[in-house]
């Protein structure tokens, strides 16, 4: 993978794209599959979710579980600090 992408990077060959591309095709899913999300740590508890989602990036339950923690912990700066 990597001569395929130093070919195209520093054009040393006129099929270089080409190539790159048949390479890049057998590490590629199948097409049109699409991935299924597993929502199971959504009926985690609140600070479980919240670390969760940091961990791994996921931003489309933070304002709805950051005002959770804040209802549940009563105090802005416990829900920061983890106290």
């Amino acid at each position: 993978m990597r001569e395929r992408v130093e070919d195209v990077v520093l054009a040393r060959r006129a099929d270089a794209t080409e190539r790159l591309l048949e390479t890049a095709n057998r590490f590629k899913g199948e097409a049109g599959q699409k991935r299924v999300e597993d929502h199971a740590w959504r009926s985690w508890p609140v600070r479980q979710r919240l670390e969760h989602a940091l961990v791994k990036g996921i931003d489309e339950f933070v304002t709805e579980d950051t005002e959770a923690a804040r209802l549940e912990f009563g105090n802005p700066l416990t829900v920061i600090e983890g106290r």
